[in-house]
C-alpha cells in the first residue's frame, strides 16, 4: 500500500493503531476477568451448603476429607479475592472501554479511507476531534493488574497481524 501524501495520514494512522491496540487490550482483559469470574462462581457453587451434601461422600475417606477441606478453603479464598478485586466492576469497565475504542477505531479507519480515496475534507479538524476522543478514552482506562507483560505482547502481536492484513 502506498502511503497517501496527505500530511494527516501518518498521525491518523498512529492514532488508529493506538485505538485498535486499546480495543484489543480491553477485549483481552475482559476475557481474562470473565474466566476468573466463571471459575470462582463454579468453585463457590460447588462448595456451597447445598453442594456440601455431595461432599459428604468424600468425607467418609480420610483422603477425601482432606481434599474436600482443601477445595472448600480454596473456594473461600477465591470468593474473598473475587470480591476484593471487584471482578464484576472490572468486567463492566472493560466492556465499556472496548465499545468506546471500537467505535473510535472505526471512525479513524473511515477517515483514513477517505484520505486514501482522496475525498476532499478537512482532515485536520477530524484528526483533532478524534485525537481528543482518544485522549479522553485513554484517561478512562486505568492500569489493570491482569494486563501482564505477556498479555501485552500477545495483544501487540495480534494487532500487528491484523494491521498487516489490513495494509494488504
Amino acid at each position: 500500500m502506498v502511503e497517501p501524501t496527505n500530511p494527516h495520514w501518518r498521525p491518523l494512522f498512529k492514532t488508529f493503531y493506538q485505538a485498535y491496540y486499546q480495543e484489543l487490550a480491553s477485549e483481552a482483559l475482559f476475557l481474562r476477568w470473565q474466566k476468573i469470574d466463571i471459575c470462582t462462581g463454579i468453585l463457590v457453587a460447588c462448595t456451597a451448603t447445598g453442594s456440601a451434601v455431595a461432599g459428604w461422600a468424600l468425607w467418609t475417606h480420610p483422603t477425601g476429607a482432606t481434599l474436600w477441606a482443601f477445595i472448600a478453603g480454596f473456594a473461600a479464598f477465591g470468593s474473598i479475592v473475587h470480591a476484593a478485586m471487584t471482578v464484576p466492576t472490572r468486567l463492566k469497565e472493560q466492556v465499556t472501554l472496548r465499545g468506546l475504542f471500537s467505535a473510535l477505531r472505526v471512525q479513524l479507519e473511515t477517515c483514513l479511507n477517505q484520505i486514501i480515496i482522496d475525498v476532499t475534507k478537512d482532515a485536520s479538524a477530524d484528526y483533532d476531534r478524534l485525537r481528543a476522543k482518544y485522549a479522553e478514552y485513554v484517561g478512562r482506562a486505568a492500569p489493570d493488574i491482569a494486563f501482564t507483560t505477556r498479555l501485552r505482547v500477545r495483544v501487540q502481536n495480534s494487532l500487528d497481524k491484523k494491521i498487516e492484513e489490513y495494509i494488504q
